[in-house]
């Protein structure tokens, strides 16, 4: 539960520089190593890129062409250098198909690439099963859904279809989003209730409605990660469901 109180901004503690709150801090050592790891890639990335546009010789080169044509590049500065030499060095690991449901083994199709940029998943190549790790499936329908809720979906589907293809707001709201919010309503005890399909929506949407000019944001440090990057809330004091806490925050500092 994200925790997240207005009141007039009387003072405000800041963390020292390089200070991280949680309870695994960054080291030291995992700073440096962190660091030169990237600045080793960001040189070497640079002296391939010279090496390149000199002698034409590399997996860019059609880009490089294009740049000595006359032609504006699609992006510039560190962006297409990050894609480059850093993502496409790793993008093995990411994006990976797979087919089947998402439960917790998925079985993972395996790619070819010629190049090292270009990952493709042929017709019938291998498919390998894998420990799923990264999924959204958190009520586990997804693994037995036919004897779950298969004859709801689909009933579902008859009547309201696969989706409403308009915002809330307009005309995609129907009757099963009413019905769900008198539910939430009813079972937290207040007299409206308003639902979002994710929590990044829910606090890019709500928080700003409720914060302006003078508001104090406290929130509490093992929230998601995501409250604090959105709204910049990286001057805060680690404390965890500590009213004594909050109530400090609002006392000017003896």
């Amino acid at each position: 539960m994200e925790l997240v109180v207005a009141a007039p901004v009387v003072h405000q503690r800041t963390m020292a520089k390089g200070q991280h709150g949680g309870e695994n801090p960054i080291t030291l050592f995992s700073a440096i190593t962190t660091y030169m790891a990237y600045a080793t890639l960001i040189i070497f990335g640079k002296i391939r890129d010279i090496a390149a546009t000199t002698f034409g010789i590399s997996r860019y080169k059609d880009e490089f062409a294009a740049r000595r044509g006359g032609y504006a590049p699609f992006s510039h500065s560190f962006d297409n250098f990050f894609t480059r030499r850093m993502y496409h060095r790793i993008q093995d690991v990411f994006n990976r198909p797979y087919t089947g449901p998402p439960g917790a083994e998925v079985k993972v199709v395996e790619r070819d690439t010629e190049d090292g940029v270009v990952f493709v998943a042929k017709p019938n190549a291998p498919i390998k099963k894998c420990l799923n790790l990264g999924s959204y499936n958190y009520l586990g329908f997804a693994d037995d859904w036919n004897n779950t809720c298969k004859e709801f979906v689909f009933s579902a589907f008859d009547r309201y279809s696969v989706g409403s293809c308009s915002t809330r707001l307009d005309c995609g709201t129907n009757a099963l989003h009413k019905q769900l919010e008198c539910m939430v309503a009813d079972f937290v005890g207040k007299e409206a209730a308003v639902v979002f399909n994710m929590g990044y929506a829910t606090n890019s949407t709500v928080i700003p409605a409720l914060m302006g000019s003078g508001s104090l944001i406290v929130s509490d440090s093992l929230n998601h990660v995501r409250v604090e990057f959105q709204f910049g809330i990286f001057n805060s004091v680690n404390c965890h469901a500590s009213v004594a806490c909050i109530v400090s925050l609002s006392r000017p500092p003896s």
